[in-house]
C-alpha cells in the first residue's frame, strides 16, 4: 500500500504515527461504543450512525443508538449495535 503513496500521504501517516492520532473503538458490556478521533458526524438516527475519524469512516448499524456524549474529539455511542463497519477515509490532501 505504501508504495502507491505520494509525500502528503506519507508525511501525514508517519505524524500520525508518531503522535499517536490513531481511531480507537471500545465497545462495553453495557452498550456503550467510544470512537477517539471522531472528525465529524456524518450521518445520526436512531438505527444507523456514520462517523469520520482521523483515518476511517465509521458505520454502525443497530436500535436505539443515540449519541450520549461529544468531547473534543471522541464520541460515545449508546445503543444496542449489530454491524460496525470500517473502511479506509479518502485524504482530502492533493
Amino acid at each position: 500500500m505504501e508504495e502507491h503513496m505520494g509525500f502528503p500521504e506519507k508525511a501525514s501517516e508517519a505524524a500520525r504515527r508518531a503522535l499517536y492520532i490513531q481511531t480507537r473503538i471500545s465497545i462495553d458490556s453495557l452498550g456503550n461504543t467510544q470512537i477517539d478521533s471522531c472528525r465529524r458526524i456524518l450521518e445520526y438516527n436512531d438505527i444507523y450512525i456514520k462517523l469520520r475519524t482521523v483515518d476511517l469512516i465509521v458505520e454502525l448499524w443497530g436500535c436505539g443508538l443515540k449519541i450520549s456524549c461529544v468531547g473534543a474529539d471522541c464520541v460515545v455511542i449508546e445503543g444496542r449495535i449489530s454491524t460496525l463497519e470500517m473502511t479506509r477515509a479518502v485524504s482530502k490532501i492533493k
